[in-house]
């Protein structure tokens, strides 16, 4: 009887495993294709803040932490997106954009309907117009934190995006080879790159379905460039995002999340044979809300 029975139950799960082993997979598209004249309104909240410690000879000499927040809330409309299906220009019309220095409290740093021009003209870079008026350095610096925009070559798909299907659960390395090129280009040296993303959830069905997405990015052995005398020692950087990605911009909303953090340090002679030590410990925050119509 025992015999019988465990046979039985080794025959009925040799005919569940398969179906409880299928997993539905899913076409993962981080880019949402853009159309032009399409309205949309963003609020969007970045921060970026940085702690520097100079020692000598082990004893600390000097510290400074800087820090600034900015928070956006606009109407928007696309002008031009590139043929991947990435936003290139857009426009948009102040709510409100504020600005926070050092912990102070926020003030206003534009007017509410300042008309804003932001365009894509590389691969990191972006131009920005003010009422129709190019933007002052410190304004396109602002800008910059709450305006999002892609680049000719890459998206989000192609940077961040699986090639194939993927399962609920299940993750993907992304192109690391490519993702140093371009969100590496303004760190330095970098001896290695290590990326993952996973789809974390899948929301609703056909043209309302929403992806939910995280990964990681991490850059190994980072040597940025520092000021002339100072040899750069082996530091990281990490990128850590998430989404909600809507399978199209209609009535839907998309979410997107990132926070870097980067550790580095760099060494120079100091008086009498003593070591100068530069450390310096930055994060960077973006939150990102887009509403459709």
């Amino acid at each position: 009887m025992l015999r019988t029975s465990a046979a039985l139950a080794s025959l009925v799960f040799a005919f569940a495993a398969p179906a409880a082993l299928a997993q539905t997979s899913y076409v993962v598209d981080l880019t949402s294709n853009w159309t032009p004249g399409q309205a949309y309104h963003a609020a969007v909240s970045a921060s970026e803040k940085a702690h520097t410690v100079v020692s000598i000879g082990g004893n600390k000499v000097q510290e400074q932490t800087q820090s600034r927040k900015v928070t956006l809330d606009a109407d928007a409309k696309a002008l031009d997106t590139f043929p991947h299906g990435g936003l290139r220009k857009a426009s948009l019309t102040l709510r409100t954009l504020r600005v926070s220095l050092n912990g102070a409290p926020e003030t206003d740093f534009l007017p509410a309907g300042t008309k804003i021009t932001a365009e894509s003209t590389g691969e990191t870079e972006k131009s920005f117009t003010v009422n129709e008026a190019p933007a002052s350095p410190e304004q396109a610096s602002v800008l910059k934190l709450v305006i999002a925009l892609d680049s000719e070559k890459h998206s989000d798909q192609i940077l961040f995006g699986p090639k194939k299907p993927v399962a609920v659960g299940e993750t993907w390395t992304p192109d690391q080879a490519l993702i140093q090129k371009t969100l590496g280009k303004d760190l330095g040296k970098i001896e290695s790159t290590q990326a993952t993303m996973r789809l974390d959830a899948v929301e609703g069905t056909g043209p309302a379905r929403v992806s939910v997405v995280s990964g990681t990015v991490n850059f190994l052995g980072v040597q940025p460039a520092l000021p002339p005398g100072v040899t750069p020692n082996p530091g990281t950087f990490k990128a850590v995002l998430d989404g909600r990605i809507p399978a199209n911009r209609t009535a839907s909303k998309r979410i997107e999340n990132l926070t870097a953090t980067a550790d580095f340090s760099g060494e120079a002679p100091g008086p009498n044979g003593a070591k100068v030590l530069f450390t310096i410990n930055a994060e960077a925050k973006n939150a990102t809300v887009l509403t459709f119509p």
